[in-house]
């Protein structure tokens, strides 16, 4: 999605509509309400390890964390969330040379912050990010294990020596649901949204098929192609 997302405030798919820090996390297990979804969540966190969430590409691992920092503070377990660094792309010197210092840069930062910060628990996105990956796993286990305090990590890649959080993969329902949802917000904070849209542009959640990356429903990816969608309209 280009920054020409945010000329058009009436989609429903726009940037701050799906923003992973203003969602909240659904779980998929339907034996389960949202309230013991997320305390079965929670209890996960166990103190003194460091702990890998593994998914690809588009599935929630960021809003998970961001939702994971809220329920935490309500819960009066504040946590500190460190966010995956800024991407640059492009294949010129200036490029890569910008890409390598950010992520030494970040790399330093994330150890820096396992070892001083005050919280019991740290949230940190974008894992595969970091230099050398498999010596700083290494090196959080024995900061969180040394300090008692829980880290977690969101990745796309299982590495060594890490525990690894579980969670379902989000469901077709679940996925439909959450888009209807988008689309019945948008249309109640403006009125006449409905009209300026056709009904085929309203009901793309019964029409399109879900992209999938590794078996997974790539949610981002799907409501990028929505977004898309909704413009032509």
């Amino acid at each position: 999605m280009t920054p020409s997302a945010l000329l058009f405030p009436s989609n429903p798919f726009r940037v701050s509509a799906i923003d992973p820090r203003r969602r909240e996390y659904r779980f998929s297990l339907e034996c389960q309400t949202q309230s013991e979804s997320v305390d079965l969540w929670l209890s996960q966190l166990k103190t003194g390890k460091a702990s890998l969430l593994v998914a690809p590409h588009g599935t929630g691992k960021t809003t998970l964390l961001h939702s994971t920092h809220r329920w935490l503070a309500s819960r009066d377990l504040p946590a500190e969330l460190i966010g995956a660094p800024v991407r640059f792309h492009g294949r010129s010197l200036r490029a890569v040379a910008q890409r390598i210092r950010r992520r030494v840069a970040w790399t330093y930062a994330v150890l820096q912050r396992c070892i001083v910060s005050p919280r019991q628990v740290l949230l940190v996105d974008g894992f595969e990010s970091v230099v050398t990956p498999f010596i700083a796993v290494w090196i959080i286990r024995c900061i969180a294990s040394w300090r008692n305090t829980s880290v977690v990590l969101t990745c796309h890649r299982r590495l060594p020596w890490m525990h690894q959080l579980t969670i379902q993969p989000p469901s077709e329902e679940l996925v439909r649901g959450l888009t209807i949802s988008l689309i019945s917000d948008s249309s109640l904070d403006q009125p006449g949204f409905a009209s300026q849209h056709t009904a085929s542009s309203l009901t793309p959640c019964s029409e399109l098929p879900l992209p999938k990356t590794d078996g997974w429903i790539d949610v981002r990816r799907h409501w990028f192609e929505l977004y898309e969608r909704f413009q032509i309209s």
